[in-house]
């Protein structure tokens, strides 16, 4: 199968995923937690139609809490742009951890690997 049909396989499912009204995760609130811990997960904030990061203490949460900005978005699309998503430069984010990523190189047309470290970055 060709990478463009891929990619366009994969859009295709994904808007699929993602129209209608917003799952009923989009509409809870944050949940900050109880313990010390300082994570950095998304949650859909309702108000402002966006995924937002925010700083999480590790314990207490609820299902609108997503480790990674893309979950967020699938759930809870609100005003996401697809055009976007696509031009994304890798970002290995600043933590030390060793993840294997991949990320669409509109130059080459593929998608290819990078390492994400585990926090931050645009993954």
């Amino acid at each position: 199968m060709e990478m463009s049909l891929r990619v366009a396989l994969f859009f295709a499912f994904w808007v699929c995923l993602t129209t209608g009204s917003l799952n009923e995760i989009c509409y809870q609130e944050k949940v900050v937690g109880n313990c010390g811990s300082q994570l950095y997960p998304y949650y859909f904030n309702s108000q402002s139609g966006k995924c937002e990061r925010f700083m999480y203490t590790g314990c207490g949460k609820n299902d609108n809490n997503f480790g990674y900005l893309f979950e967020c978005e699938r759930t809870c699309p609100g005003d996401l742009d697809l055009g976007d998503v696509c031009s994304l430069e890798p970002e290995g984010g600043h933590c030390r951890a060793y993840f294997i990523k991949y990320f669409f190189n509109a130059t080459s047309g593929m998608c290819e690997k990078f390492v994400y470290g585990g926090c931050g970055g645009n993954v």
